[in-house]
């Protein structure tokens, strides 16, 4: 079930890392890794430039620390968002790559994993 958060009365809405709405983001097609305990889905997403989008949704898709520190890989476990903006050692965070961003979801299954 969707989680819904309210401040003051107000529902926060939620933010998609990805601007997978943003019809210029060019999303490559999920691909799924099968181990014995579940599957691992990983899809990449290369985002928009900066003027193929509004300048609100360039602000809240670059995060609090901006679009260097937000590139790389986005953990989530069982759908939900456990590290974001890592390439865990495997390259350098630079502007080459700050468009470039990596969705690993890892299902509940795989916990003791």
């Amino acid at each position: 079930k969707p989680l819904s958060i309210s401040l003051n009365g107000r529902v926060l809405p939620p933010l998609d890392p990805f601007a997978r709405k943003n019809p210029a983001t060019i999303p490559d097609p999920v691909e799924r890794l099968s181990l014995i305990r579940g599957d691992v889905e990983i899809q990449s997403f290369t985002l928009p430039h900066h003027k193929q989008m509004g300048k609100t949704d360039w602000e809240d898709i670059a995060g609090p620390e901006g679009h260097l520190k937000s590139q790389g890989f986005y953990l989530y476990r069982g759908k939900r968002l456990i590290l974001y903006g890592t390439w865990f050692g495997l390259c350098r965070q630079s502007e080459l790559t700050k468009l470039s961003r990596v969705r690993i979801d890892i299902p509940n299954s795989m916990d003791a994993d």
